[in-house]
């Protein structure tokens, strides 16, 4: 069963240039990448908890979570309709 998520404006750039910088070098990648990001969208939307509340980064009711050698993405809480705040490619600069 998929759970309803929605990527935020802010997500969706942030998925297109990780998608861009990957498929540069490897397009077949940066489809495996994008389809792994997807994937842990619809987890995190079934299970909201997952995740780090990380207070030295922000005060905001969110939650981290890595997915291994890709982005960090952050999930709004609490939320009726699950949307991802943001997505932050680990190799870039904040």
């Amino acid at each position: 069963m998929n759970a309803p998520f929605q990527l935020t404006p802010q997500a969706t750039e942030d998925l297109d240039a990780i998608w861009c910088t990957i498929a540069e070098d490897n397009r077949g990648a940066a489809e495996q990448v994008e389809m792994e990001i997807l994937a842990t969208c619809r987890r995190l939307a079934r299970h909201p908890r997952m995740g780090t509340k990380r207070q030295d980064v922000t005060m905001l009711p969110v939650r981290f979570w890595t997915i291994p050698r890709f982005p960090q993405l952050c999930d709004r809480l609490p939320s009726r309709n699950r949307s991802v705040a943001s997505g932050r490619h680990s190799a870039r600069k904040a």
